[in-house]
């Protein structure tokens, strides 16, 4: 005995309108509007991230000016620091070079 699975085209949508008729256009604009306050209601925090991200732009906007020379000094402030760090990194194996060069000049000398 076989198990046959069957397909079925049929479909039953529902009893409501999906455009009722009769509403109009203040109600369009109430929902509108509606749909909007409970967007607000559900994402209010994104609203407050917007509010305080647009403030800080336009302070930025506005010390510009102070903020470029600010950054500027610190970036020269870092340039020094790496600049100072790397001459620490490289002082032993400048220290190792120059024992290495003395050690083979006085080779050279007692050789000659």
């Amino acid at each position: 005995m076989y198990n046959l699975g069957v397909v079925d085209n049929k479909q039953t949508g529902s009893r409501d309108p999906v455009n009722p008729q009769g509403i109009g256009l203040w109600e369009m604009i109430k929902d509108f509007f509606k749909t909007i306050g409970n967007w607000f209601a559900d994402n209010w925090h994104w609203v407050v991230i917007v509010i305080v991200g647009v403030v800080l732009l336009i302070l930025c906007i506005m010390f510009a000016p102070t903020i470029f020379l600010c950054l500027k000094v610190l970036l020269k402030a870092f340039a020094w620091l790496f600049k100072g760090l790397w001459w620490l990194i490289c002082l032993p194996f400048k220290g190792i070079a120059a024992l290495v060069n003395k050690i083979k000049e006085r080779k050279a000398e007692k050789a000659a």
